[in-house]
């Protein structure tokens, strides 16, 4: 089940509680339930709700970073565009500004491995 479809399950499921609210008062009000059932299968429906409000916003949040990474993404190549422009036309103190900007650590060992300040996949 994709994010999207859980959330539109959830959704109806919500939108399904209060009915099920107004019947158990129905009944509880024609005396088919004692105040002890009563109480906890309202004690039930307030907990699956608070649990399903709770997916929601979790799921809400999943399927926004999409967006944002997408943006970001956007973002990275743009610079990385206008760096490539601009790069010939710097001069060595920009250039190795440029590298300190981008590059946290160069560690001395056998292989060389290049620690980026912003991880890219």
């Amino acid at each position: 089940m994709t994010l999207a479809e859980e959330l539109a399950r959830i959704r109806k499921r919500l939108e399904a509680l209060p009915a099920e609210e107004r019947r158990l008062v129905e009944g509880y009000r024609k005396g088919l339930y004692p105040d002890n059932m009563m109480q906890d299968e309202m004690d039930r429906v307030r907990q699956e709700q608070g649990a399903l409000e709770a997916r929601r916003r979790e799921l809400q949040g999943q399927l926004g970073r999409p967006d944002r990474a997408q943006s970001y993404k956007a973002q990275v190549g743009e610079l990385a565009r206008r760096l490539s422009q601009g790069r010939e036309h710097m001069g060595f103190p920009q250039r190795q500004e440029l590298l300190r900007l981008l590059v946290e650590e160069i560690p001395a060992s056998p292989r060389v491995r290049v620690r980026a300040r912003a991880h890219c996949r």
